[in-house]
């Protein structure tokens, strides 16, 4: 149970990326592909920061890690908002792509590495499965709010 509440953060995981790919290859689409991802990411980061953050800070006495995280976000979300703000077309979206690329896949590298490790151990299986479906209710309502149908 443990590890299939952990796999469903890899699989958003895995799907931010593919976004991300998306949106290099394929140049039409750039804006509504942009306005997806920056969604998924925000949803993502508003998910992991009420969710797992705190786990950290609480259970496995890691307040700064929290903070150097929050920090990590909002730095991608100015890099989301610079993206929207210049042609997708150009030159600039692409050094700006390429640079949102490293920090997201860095970021969440680390979410994989070491976050998700360390929520393991103090959490529990089945404290591990409660943060899971807690992140997964947070991410789906706030992609919800920012992308309704």
């Amino acid at each position: 149970m443990a590890e299939d509440a952990l796999a469903l953060v890899r699989d958003e995981n895995r799907e931010i990326i593919a976004a991300l790919s998306r949106l290099g290859r394929d140049r039409a689409d750039r804006p509504a592909l942009l306005d997806d991802l920056a969604a998924r990411v925000v949803a993502h980061a508003c998910a992991a920061e009420s969710e797992f953050d705190h786990a950290l800070a609480e259970q496995a006495g890691e307040p700064g890690i929290a903070h150097r995280r929050n920090g990590e976000r909002r730095r991608i979300e100015r890099l989301l908002s610079r993206l929207k703000a210049v042609e997708t077309t150009g030159r600039h979206f692409d050094v700006l792509l390429h640079r949102l690329t490293a920090e997201l896949r860095a970021h969440l590298a680390e979410e994989e590495d070491i976050v998700l490790p360390d929520l393991r151990s103090t959490a529990g299986p089945a404290g591990l499965a409660d943060l899971a479906a807690a992140f997964e209710r947070r991410r789906r309502a706030e992609y919800e709010r920012l992308r309704p149908r």
